[in-house]
């Protein structure tokens, strides 16, 4: 599948990017960093950030929260 990024269509998005819903590849949240993301949150989950760039804040919940 080809994600339109920009202009051009390429076979994937890049590292800090991800593609949204239309297809579309767009940034992670800054406090994902170079980490990557599979989508735009700050927590650590399938919908966030892979791992946090700086620091963390674990809630009761075990919702990882990338600061």
């Amino acid at each position: 599948r080809n994600v339109d990024r920009y202009v051009s269509c390429e076979a994937s998005c890049g590292a800090s990017m991800y593609p949204d819903v239309k297809g579309v590849c767009q940034p992670c949240h800054a406090y994902c960093g170079h980490n990557g993301c599979t989508g735009p949150e700050k927590i650590v989950a399938t919908s966030g950030c892979k791992a946090c760039e700086v620091g963390i804040r674990e809630s009761p919940e075990g919702i990882i929260e990338c600061l």
